[in-house]
């Protein structure tokens, strides 16, 4: 696992086998910046934007650059400016398998509104280190604090905001044919900012976020070979929560964690939750509460509750695993798998968990500030 930035342009390498955390090296790294995107590449880590704010309720400084980082030998390389998209923030980024698109953010301040928008976006390839842009004809209206995620073929943008308006809609575009193409609205989430979504390898699945006027206890399941969506069981739900943690195994399964609640306290509540993906079982049902228990550990951030660092997974990517886990901008979690039962009640499997959280901070400014939010971590589970 990598973790890097926050407030400083710093980070670690932590190593679960050996429980040693390592530092990286600092030369030629990036400027520290909070609210960055990063994607994992099969052997890199790839950083692009962020901001920093700026003392005194001045304009925060907004980034159009990045830096791709070798963890086999701790170095730093810059990404090209060329052909770059605009300097921003909240935005969102994924990896496709050989280039790192980027869509949507925003220039985004601490405190300052109206912002600025973006409905633009760039896909950059680290092995030729050049940027092209993506189109803007029949993408999605411009807003930050959405979530995207990468189906194989294609990448699924849904929700976000323009200052306190969420949005309901979304939009798929695939790299190959270089379009945008609509998701459809009929049966889909409430309009939402700051929620969690994951790609099972075969749908959507969109958790949590805000409304503008309080956390969300509902979401939804994006199935693109249908191009329908279908509600999420609230059964055995947890609380509502904004910013979330959220990982999924690849088998159907997806674990939220964390965030703020309705009162815009961090929570320590998760769930579990699970979608046969084989057609033949139950249902899909909530099924499992995550409870949380702290272990005693030293860990990079220990001695900074306000780090909001890029956080990536260095293991292989299952099959169906999205690489929207290790950039959607939520407080970090780590989740441990445990032995898994059937549960003949509701026939849905169910699973034991441990989490551990690392400590966030809550601001007490709008949900412009709320978006900017602390650490990520996404780490595969066998």
């Amino acid at each position: 696992m990598i973790v890097w930035g926050g407030f400083s342009p710093n980070g670690q390498r932590y190593d679960p086998r050996t429980d040693i955390w390592t530092p990286m090296t600092p030369n030629n790294s990036p400027e520290g910046r909070f609210s960055a995107r990063a994607v994992w590449t099969g052997s890199k880590m790839i950083v692009w934007g962020g901001r920093n704010a700026a003392p005194g309720g001045q304009s925060d400084l907004n980034h159009a650059t990045g830096g791709v980082y070798d963890p086999a030998t701790d170095t730093w390389t810059a990404t090209s400016n060329v052909g770059a998209p605009e300097a921003r923030s909240g935005h969102t980024a994924i990896w496709t398998g050989s280039r790192m698109l980027i869509w949507g953010g925003g220039v985004v301040n601490t405190f300052s509104l109206p912002q600025t928008f973006f409905q633009s976006g760039g896909s950059y390839d680290p092995v030729l280190n050049e940027w092209a842009a993506t189109p803007t004809a029949g993408a999605p209206s411009s807003r930050i604090d959405h979530t995207a995620v990468w189906t194989g073929t294609r990448m699924l943008v849904f929700g976000g905001r323009q200052n306190a308006a969420p949005f309901a809609d979304g939009g798929a575009y695939d790299p190959a044919s270089f379009t945008w193409s609509s998701l459809p609205s009929d049966g889909g989430p409430a309009p939402r900012a700051g929620h969690a979504s994951v790609w099972t390898g075969k749908d959507m699945l969109v958790w949590g976020g805000s409304d503008g006027a309080g956390a969300l206890r509902s979401g939804g399941r994006y199935s693109p070979s249908s191009d329908t969506w279908s509600a999420m069981s609230l059964a055995g739900a947890p609380p509502a929560s904004e910013q979330a943690g959220a990982v999924t195994t690849g088998t159907g399964e997806l674990f939220v964690w964390g965030g703020l609640n309705a009162f815009g306290v961090p929570s320590r509540d998760g769930g579990r939750y699970f979608v046969d993906l084989t057609g033949t079982g139950s249902s899909p049902c909530v099924t499992t509460a995550l409870r949380s228990r702290t272990r005693a550990r030293s860990t990079p951030m220990a001695t900074d509750r306000e780090t909001r660092a890029t956080t990536v997974r260095t293991s292989p990517i299952p099959t169906r695993r999205t690489s929207t886990m290790m950039v959607s901008e939520t407080p970090a979690i780590l989740v441990r798998s445990m032995p898994r039962t059937t549960s003949t009640a509701t026939g849905c499997a169910a699973i034991s968990t441990t989490a551990r959280r690392f400590p966030t901070r809550r601001s007490p400014t709008s949900m412009a500030t709320r978006s900017a939010t602390p650490a990520i971590l996404a780490r595969s589970i066998p």
